[in-house]
C-alpha cells in the first residue's frame, strides 16, 4: 500500500526537499537546549553529520504520507486505509519507510514491542513495499531525531533516560552506513 501511494501521480504543493530534512534534524537538536543542555550537546554531535548526509541526497520526489507509522493505518471494509495526512507531500519515499522504523523503536524503548517484534515488523516492511531506497537509513535516523523530545511532551516520566535511549538508536543506526558502504551493500 505504501509502495502505490509513491507511485501515486498526485503532486501536493508542500515539497520536504533535502534541505528542509537537514535543517529538521538540526532544529529537533536545537529543540533540547532548553530542556537539557547535556542532550542537547550530544543531539548536536548526531544532528550535524547526519544534516550534511541528508542535504547531500539526492531523490526523485514523490508522494509521501511524510511521518508514516503503523498507528497511521486502519483496516476498511475492503483495504488498509492511511489516516492522518498532515505531514504529506513531496519528498524522499525514504522518509516513510524511515519513519516506520524509527516509531517502531519508539516502541521498543516504551516497552511497547519487542525487539523480535520489531526487527520482524521492519523486515516485512522492505518485503512488501519492493526495492528499498538507499536513503532509508539516513531517513531512519531523522526520523529518531524528531523523537527527542516527545518524552518531555508527553510528560513521560523518565524522559531524560528516553531521549538517551533514542539517541543510542540514532548511533546505532547511523553506524550502519559505514558497514553498508564498506560492503558493498545498500542502506535498510
Amino acid at each position: 500500500m505504501l509502495a502505490a501511494l509513491h507511485a501515486s501521480p498526485f503532486r501536493p504543493a508542500t515539497e520536504w526537499t533535502a534541505q528542509a530534512n537537514a535543517e529538521a534534524v538540526l532544529t529537533a537538536a536545537a529543540d533540547l537546549m532548553p530542556l537539557d543542555a547535556d542532550l542537547a550537546t550530544r543531539a548536536q554531535a548526531l544532528a550535524t553529520p547526519l544534516a550534511a548526509r541528508l542535504a547531500g541526497t539526492a531523490f526523485d520526489p514523490v508522494l509521501v504520507h511524510g511521518d508514516f507509522s503503523a498507528d497511521q493505518v486502519v483496516m476498511g471494509d475492503v483495504a488498509p486505509v492511511i489516516l492522518d495526512w498532515d505531514n504529506a507531500g513531496l519528498g524522499d519515499p525514504a522518509r516513510d519507510l524511515g519513519s516506520f522504523l524509527a516509531r517502531m523503536d519508539a516502541q521498543v524503548i516504551d516497552g511497547l514491542l519487542t525487539q523480535d517484534q520489531a526487527d520482524d515488523r521492519g523486515a516485512a516492511l522492505p518485503q512488501g513495499y519492493g526495492t528499498v531506497p538507499a536513503s532509508v537509513v539516513l531517513h531512519h535516523a531523522r526520523a529518531l531525531m524528531l523523537l527527542l523530545t516527545d518524552g518531555f511532551r508527553n510528560r513521560h516520566p523518565n524522559w531524560p533516560a528516553r531521549t538517551q535511549s533514542l539517541m543510542d538508536c540514532i548511533e546505532q543506526v547511523l553506524s550502519t552506513i559505514t558497514t553498508h558502504h564498506a560492503s558493498g551493500m545498500r542502506g535498510s
